[in-house]
């Protein structure tokens, strides 16, 4: 939390429509009590932070922390975290290995299998909502609005929505977020497996502080079990999941529009970039073929 005070080091800030040179910013206490000032010197010091090739959470991980240290500022660091947007999309993360369908099936087979169903609805909610490994961890029973709750439009397509209050780009963009879910076979699962719950229980049971380690420890223990590969450098993830669901809509439709709200894009160059690294990955193909077989067989037991 204490990133926010290298920002007394950048030397250029825009201050309204005039232009100010220093080798420091006011004290952050003075500077915070004009937010559009704050905003404009946090997007000069991420610009200096991208030209000096620093890495981009440290950016996001400082406007965090000052709108931590002064709540007032928060909805009025716009320009702050358009600059975050636009450094994504120069410079987009890592692309996790896409699960596909017929893996994330076969594992939720195998949590069923453990007598743990509900880890595998879960699983198969955060690969057709392309969910992050954060999301995922976090719902509770009170974020899942199904068909009966939530005021159906008469003839339309029954669907269940996911409601993320706590995504990742809520900072820059809806603050309160949504995917929507229309496989009646995954409505019908999840309303079994959690629509008796109270509206606060998590849909993840966990007693550990770090939910989503935990989460990532248990996909990866299924994964093994099926003898696939679920290390962090050439293997699949809790993180893929999110990369497989969009990869499958993607190959389903080929409609980039509907892809970028999948996804929750704001940018459409992020999503561009996002969709080409993906297909580039070999990790499915390199699972042995007797794998692949056993993979399918396991994938074909669940419903579709």
């Amino acid at each position: 939390a204490g990133l926010f005070t290298s920002i007394v080091g950048v030397t250029q800030s825009i201050v309204g429509a005039c232009v100010v040179l220093s080798s420091f910013f006011p004290p952050l206490a003075v500077l915070a009590e004009e937010p559009r000032a704050t905003s404009a010197a946090l997007a000069s010091y991420g610009q200096a932070l991208f030209e000096e090739g620093i890495a981009r959470w440290r950016y996001s991980e400082t406007v965090n922390a000052v709108q931590k240290e002064y709540h007032w500022l928060r909805g009025s660091l716009r320009l702050a975290w358009e600059v975050e947007l636009q450094w994504e999309a120069e410079e987009p993360g890592r692309v996790r290995c896409a699960v596909p369908s017929v893996l994330v099936r076969a594992s939720a087979a195998v949590f069923c299998m453990w007598g743990l169903p509900r880890i595998a609805v879960l699983l198969l909610l955060m690969f057709e909502g392309a969910l992050r490994p954060a999301d995922g961890a976090f719902l509770c029973r009170e974020d899942l609005r199904f068909p009966r709750e939530s005021g159906g439009v008469p003839g339309a397509v029954p669907c269940l929505y996911v409601v993320l209050r706590k995504a990742k780009t809520r900072h820059c963009s809806a603050r309160v977020q949504h995917v929507r879910i229309v496989s009646p076979g995954l409505i019908c699962a999840a309303f079994a497996a959690f629509g008796g719950l109270p509206p606060q229980t998590q849909l993840f049971a966990c007693g550990q502080p770090d939910r989503v380690a935990r989460l990532n420890a248990w996909f990866a223990s299924s994964l093994r079990t099926l003898g696939v590969n679920a290390t962090e450098a050439k293997g699949f993830t809790l993180a893929g999941l999110r990369a497989g669901g969009i990869t499958a809509l993607f190959r389903q439709t080929g409609n980039l529009p509907l892809v970028k709200w999948r996804g929750r894009w704001d940018s459409a160059q992020t999503m561009d970039n996002y969709i080409q690294e993906l297909e580039g990955s070999d990790a499915y193909a390199n699972v042995p073929a007797g794998v692949r077989g056993d993979l399918q067989a396991l994938s074909d037991r669940l419903p579709g």
